[in-house]
């Protein structure tokens, strides 16, 4: 062959690539659907508490004590009406109280509730979880923040979650869903290309193989 002719091969190799590429790309992306969901199970299934932590926060007006306990792949939180409307907007020097915590939503009739309760849970960012809300006081679910010491609150949200609990409800986090999937697309991207470039053919056999086509007679 001339070096001014071209090689009929490389449109062919290029071709085989970007068919390889992207049949990579759609095997991570249902690999990384899978991941997503077991892995979320089994955090849920196994999931242990160790205690959640209370302080005051204030919400639409009105003072919340907030028991919260974040794990890796999973938080919890429960606020319970501190019976005191926030009768003093605080000066702009002083500290003031932080809100409930933002992944878990927030009801709009939240001033008529007692007890307000969340979970979620997912890796590498919680993306899917359950709220409870309660009107009356007195004990039941979801239980008072302050009188969680050994984890059992969390351990028992996710229980409840595992089981769909029909007195709660169910909530999606459509960007921590984006995120995980996009992460373990990624992840499963990159092993099958390394995997597919250490058993596959070495690069000289590759070019020994075409060399032989190019010298085949026309």
């Amino acid at each position: 062959m001339r070096p001014g002719d071209s090689n009929p091969i490389e449109p062919e190799r290029r071709s085989i690539s970007r068919h390889r590429s992207g049949g990579a790309f759609l095997a991570s992306l249902v690999l990384s659907l899978v991941t997503t969901a077991m892995l979320t199970l089994l955090i849920v299934v196994r999931l242990e508490g160790e205690g959640a932590s209370s302080d005051l926060r204030a919400a639409g007006g009105s003072l919340w004590w907030c028991g919260e306990e974040l794990r890796p792949g999973s938080q919890w939180a429960c606020l319970a009406d501190y019976g005191m409307p926030l009768v003093e907007t605080p000066s702009a020097d002083a500290p003031s109280l932080p809100p409930p915590p933002d992944w878990m939503p927030w009801p709009e009739d939240a001033a008529g509730l007692r007890r307000i309760a969340g979970f979620s849970v997912g890796w590498p960012v919680p993306w899917v979880g359950m709220t409870w809300r309660r009107v009356e006081g007195g004990s039941g679910w979801p239980p008072f923040p302050y009188d969680d010491e050994n984890g059992s609150q969390i351990e028992a949200a996710a229980k409840r979650l595992r089981g769909l609990d029909p007195t709660g409800r169910l909530f999606l986090d459509d960007s921590g869903l984006f995120v995980n999937i996009l992460f373990w697309t990624f992840v499963w991207f990159l092993v099958i290309m390394v995997v597919r470039w250490w058993f596959g053919p070495p690069s000289d056999d590759r070019g020994a193989k075409s060399n032989v086509v190019d010298r085949l007679p026309s």
